[in-house]
């Protein structure tokens, strides 16, 4: 068999492989970022639109659940839902449902989504040195 016939077949093999595990790693850390701005402000801005998550208790089997769902309205008909026991883990995993579907959907470009991200970072930083200039002029 030729070289270039088995370098192709591993190509088709692990390349999709990889774009999986980018894609998951995207997903992530895009609903970390969500769920940090919704833990603060109670909003979700992505992309200069807004967008909403809505967490409720529930009672199944005498237990209780959160069901949790998020959207951005205006946007898209997208619905990302999650039922977990915990009420950070449901808003989470309904954005992380949120954004595969979007994904899929094409609603962003991922090159896209990491810019945004690489920006939000840099106002974290802007922030935190700020904060921290405060504390030591205060002192």
């Amino acid at each position: 068999m030729r070289s270039s016939v088995i370098i192709t077949a591993l190509v088709l093999v692990f390349v999709p492989q990889c774009l999986a595990h980018k894609k998951e790693e995207l997903i992530f850390d895009l609903s970390q970022e969500f769920m940090g701005q919704w833990l603060i402000t109670r909003s979700v801005q992505f992309l200069k639109r807004p967008c909403t998550l809505a967490v409720f208790p529930k009672f199944t089997n005498w237990r209780l659940y959160y069901e949790s769902s998020f959207t951005c309205p205006g946007w898209s008909d997208i619905k990302g839902t999650a039922l977990t026991r915990c009420k950070l883990r449901t808003g989470e995993k309904a954005m992380q449902t949120f954004l595969a579907q979007a994904i899929e959907k094409r609603l962003f470009r991922r090159v896209d989504a990491r810019n945004w991200l690489e920006q939000r970072s840099t106002v974290h930083e802007r922030q935190a040195n700020a904060t921290l200039k405060n504390r030591v002029v205060e002192r």
